[in-house]
């Protein structure tokens, strides 16, 4: 279901990772999602076998272990870059200094001198010093990125955390504030379930169906969907499965 839209960037766990559509009830005993996109007059639902599911959820866990191991790796790279950042020699350090308090006093009033050359030398940093605070920076940015995913793993139980990791789709990268539910419009976050499907059938063989359909606002459009949500027959298409 718009796969461009649905594949997390991200690798959970080492492996590539969906988002569902966002669940907006059921129909005919099936869960209705709305694919992803920017059209809202679109509903779909997925035909499997009875009791199982081509996909299976990724955990709280696993969701929170890999977005802190995602952060953390970013940061070690970014601390890296800064620590292989070259320094001048002592001797160019004082040159560039020494220029750059000329320029600092340069039409200064005699009057305030002193006050410009104490100015310069409290804000000038070295080379290292410059680095240092890079590099601090950097560890202040992905600690307050990090800690949000430690305080909530801190705050469930073990059964929570084996629950599925349902999130908002708007703050679940950048600004994670937490879990929600699909009541609430989040969106589970699953694997492709392997074992879901059968290698010895042929590969013509559907082993589940994706049914979608859209619609206009029109007259004719709305009443094409209201006979096909009263009437379509989907253990007509469920009966395919396997055949």
């Amino acid at each position: 279901m718009t796969h461009q839209y649905d594949e997390l960037a991200d690798k959970i766990d080492g492996s590539v990772a969906f988002l569902l559509p966002k669940k907006i009830g059921e129909w005919k005993g099936f869960p209705l999602y709305q694919p992803s996109g920017n059209n809202t007059k679109n509903k779909a639902i997925l035909i499997t076998r009875d009791g199982q599911l081509p996909y299976k959820p990724v955990s709280r866990l696993q969701f929170l272990n890999s977005m802190k191991q995602k952060l953390a790796a970013s940061k070690k790279a970014q601390i890296d870059i800064n620590n292989k950042m070259p320094e001048r020699t002592e001797a160019e350090q004082e040159a560039a200094k020494q220029k750059g308090l000329e320029n600092a006093l340069t039409g200064a009033p005699p009057g305030r001198i002193e006050e410009r050359k104490a100015s310069f030398i409290k804000k000038y940093r070295t080379d290292h010093q410059r680095k240092e605070d890079n590099i601090q920076q950097t560890e202040n940015y992905f600690n307050g990125l990090i800690k949000p995913y430690d305080d909530i793993r801190k705050n469930l139980t073990q059964n929570e955390l084996n629950e599925p990791a349902i999130v908002d789709r708007a703050d679940w990268t950048s600004s994670f504030k937490g879990f929600t539910t699909e009541e609430k419009g989040g969106r589970m976050i699953v694997f492709i379930n392997n074992d879901y499907f059968n290698l010895k059938l042929p590969r013509y063989v559907p082993q589940f169906i994706a049914l979608y359909w859209e619609w206009d606002t029109n007259s004719p459009a709305m009443n094409f969907k209201k006979q096909l949500e009263g009437n379509f027959s989907v253990d007509k298409l469920k009966a395919m499965i396997d055949k």
